[in-house]
């Protein structure tokens, strides 16, 4: 009796101690890739242990994103920003989302001495008009432009919740904004226990928080391509990142490219820094100031960063300089190391050489459908004259099992190419670029890092959509020649592309 006695309360304490301890909880990864949000892409990366929950996240950051997106849209006609705009001189009664926002535009404006402007539509309407017409807006045009962006545009009574539009000017919900939104939608994830990290990514502006590290990678303004090498690359944890530069967009006029960030104390366009990153805890700060730092001078730029502890910046100006301050380099990693270049013979052993100052790039623009969708699987490679493949320039999916999705690239490509594990994907902060666009290059070089002769060779662009069709489209394209273009024929998936082989971007 007493033994039986005894062996209950042993199996008592057993449950007591070890029957209601949770099992290790399983942490998987999940990458989500959508087009059309806030005017470009959206990579989101969520580290959770409920890996059916996936598409219900994608969901609530969604529906966050698009609460937010009618409430502070400059281009949306019916956002609660455009129909207040209509009100003019009227008190109007607004959201606690538009007046912190307006606030934050009077802060940053006071901050960095006018270079940061909600005025500066008015600007930017003239610079697209001269692009149309081809030529440079007078001096008259601008002195008016400037005149209308730097006045007064609203009066905030704070303590009513109301807001009088004082000016006719076309304001700029611009720079912060995406920033702003960006950061409600990660405080929806937050509040998920399941949810352990998170990366959002829209349009080059990145914001991580949870538990861990992530690895930031840097568009190089000059060779900005999406597999190009980058420029350098970050470590950051519970920081946002923000980049804003020139080179993806931007006016053409006569020939000559003018960045798309107008300084509204002078109505010319942003020159000398061709791309600005910064990285803080406050996503709004970082986002005002990496626009406000391509429009200011290095040595105000430093002045300002000054005054915020732990702030990082990276400034790239025109003539190729890279100035970082200490917080950056405490954050920055190792660059990457180039392959050795070695000379591969062609078919019949002759020592050709690629013309080093070429390459081969490629621009497509993946079709635009009604409202935000998800990126279609994308695979793009070269091949040599008899079919065989030289490199593998993208393979874009979610999982490695998706990959027989892409048929032709699957069956052609050598199976030691094939990933058997999931590759961990680096978010990469660059210029906001329009949704769907991508550009990649072909510097010549075979998947050993082999410069290939100088011969005919054939692009491939493969896309498959989940429940929808499947594309594919070729060009071929002789490298021992002059430069010279492709424009390829359009499907329901791709509604641009383009090939050329020609000089390269480090040194046009």
């Amino acid at each position: 009796m007493r033994q039986c006695i005894r062996f209950s309360l042993m199996l008592a304490t057993a449950t007591l101690l070890f029957g209601f301890i949770p099992k290790k909880e399983k942490m998987t990864t999940s990458v989500s890739n959508f087009e059309n949000v806030l005017g470009t892409s959206m990579e989101m990366k969520l580290l959770t242990t409920n890996q059916k929950g996936i598409e219900k996240y994608e969901e609530i950051v969604l529906k966050e994103i698009n609460r937010l997106d009618n409430i502070l849209s400059s281009y949306n006609p019916n956002s609660e920003l455009n129909k207040w705009q209509f009100e003019h001189g009227k008190s109007v009664k607004i959201s606690a989302e538009l007046m912190e926002v307006m606030m934050q535009f009077d802060k940053w404006q006071k901050n960095t001495g006018g270079a940061l402007h909600v005025g500066v539509g008015e600007l930017l309407n003239i610079w697209k008009s001269s692009e149309k017409s081809q030529t440079l807006p007078s001096q008259e045009q601008l002195q008016a432009g400037i005149h209308q962006a730097n006045q007064q545009h609203w009066k905030i009574n704070q303590q009513e919740g109301t807001a009088i539009h004082l000016s006719a000017t076309p304001l700029a919900f611009n720079s912060f904004v995406k920033s702003y939104i960006i950061e409600k939608a990660v405080k929806k994830l937050q509040e998920i226990d399941e949810i352990k990290g998170i990366v959002l990514n829209i349009g080059g502006d990145i914001l991580v928080a949870g538990d861990q590290v992530e690895t930031i990678a840097i568009s190089d303004p000059k060779n900005w391509a999406e597999n190009a090498e980058k420029m350098n690359a970050i470590n950051i944890q519970n920081k946002f990142v923000a980049t804003s530069g020139n080179y993806k967009r931007g006016y053409s006029i006569n020939g000559k490219w003018y960045s798309h960030i107008i300084d509204p104390r002078t109505g010319q366009p942003a020159g000398e820094v061709i791309s600005a990153t910064v990285v803080d805890k406050n996503p709004v700060t970082a986002g005002a100031l990496a626009t406000s730092f391509t429009i200011l001078s290095v040595e105000e730029s430093e002045k300002i960063a000054a005054n915020h502890e732990g702030l990082a910046y990276c400034l790239v100006t025109k003539n190729g300089e890279i100035i970082v301050n200490d917080a950056w380099r405490k954050i920055e990693t190792a660059k990457s190391s180039s392959p050795i270049e070695k000379i591969n013979p062609d078919h019949e052993g002759n020592q050709l050489s690629w013309k080093k100052d070429h390459e081969v790039s490629i621009n497509f623009t993946l079709a635009k459908f009604e409202g935000q969708s998800r990126r279609p699987y994308v695979a793009l490679w070269i091949e040599d004259a008899n079919g065989i493949m030289v490199k593998t320039l993208a393979v874009w999916i979610n999982k490695p099992r998706w990959l027989p999705d892409l048929r032709e690239w699957y069956r052609k490509n050598a199976k030691p190419y094939r990933p058997t594990a999931e590759a961990p994907v680096i978010s990469n902060s660059s210029a906001t670029r329009p949704p769907g666009a991508y550009s990649l290059k072909w510097d010549g070089k075979n998947e050993k890092g082999e410069l290939m002769p100088p011969n005919k060779y054939t692009v491939f662009i493969e896309v498959a959509r989940e429940h929808g069709t499947y594309q594919i489209l070729k060009q071929v394209v002789n490298c021992n020649k002059k430069e010279e273009s492709f424009t390829l024929t359009p499907n329901v998936e791709i509604s641009a592309a383009s090939v050329a082989f020609q000089k390269s971007a480090e040194t046009k």
